[in-house]
């Protein structure tokens, strides 16, 4: 019970942090902004093709490699393993290149996603996705796609890089593997790696 008290005070705490944040850069920024990415699909999709967590993390100012580097500095979380997932960013397919998580009890991690983007893409941002991993029967199933999305973006800019909020829409839910819908809320941090 004490675990539970002690996580709704820290979820209750990053929500202000988060939203205090947010009024003092500007709020929210719409998708269509002029200073976004618009051209990517925003949901990671299985290999499959359907489509699976949505994208709520964008990183400006980096490639997939220093987004890593970055992220295991800033969140202390290892490269982990996890099944394949691609983005579709400006109509083409990237596969996932790193990995990474942060170990929690009973089985469950927090799990990032980062898009598979080079120096040479040409690319101002690197897409992301964030959630929890809960151990089921039949392996995981990714939840809390909005609160991960949130320490992350807390953790951030406890470090310095400014962090804003944008939304995407991406809100509907994905089938699991035991059979169970989750999704996102539909925003995404834009978490800005040259501030």
């Amino acid at each position: 019970m004490a675990h539970l008290a002690i996580w709704s005070l820290r979820s209750g705490r990053i929500v202000a942090l988060i939203l205090s944040a947010l009024f003092a850069s500007g709020g929210f920024l719409h998708a269509s902004s002029p200073t976004l990415p618009s051209s990517f699909d925003p949901y990671i999709h299985r290999a499959g093709g359907e489509p699976a967590d949505p994208v709520n993390l964008i990183f400006r100012g980096a490639d997939a490699d220093t987004v890593a580097q970055v992220a295991q500095r800033v969140l202390g979380w290892p490269v982990v393993a996890g099944s394949a997932m691609d983005f579709i960013d400006r109509s083409h397919l990237h596969a996932t290149a790193w990995q990474l998580g942060h170990d929690l009890p009973f089985g469950s991690r927090y799990h990032l996603r980062i898009e598979s983007i080079t120096a040479a893409d040409g690319q101002s941002y690197t897409l992301a996705a964030v959630h929890r991993d809960d151990s089921v029967a039949c392996g995981h199933v990714g939840r809390a796609f909005d609160q991960v999305r949130d320490i992350v973006a807390h953790d951030f800019a406890d470090a310095g890089y400014r962090v804003s909020m944008v939304w995407l829409g991406n809100t509907n839910d994905g089938l699991q593997c035991d059979g169970s819908r989750t999704a996102g809320g539909g925003a995404a941090a834009i978490i800005d790696l040259g501030s």
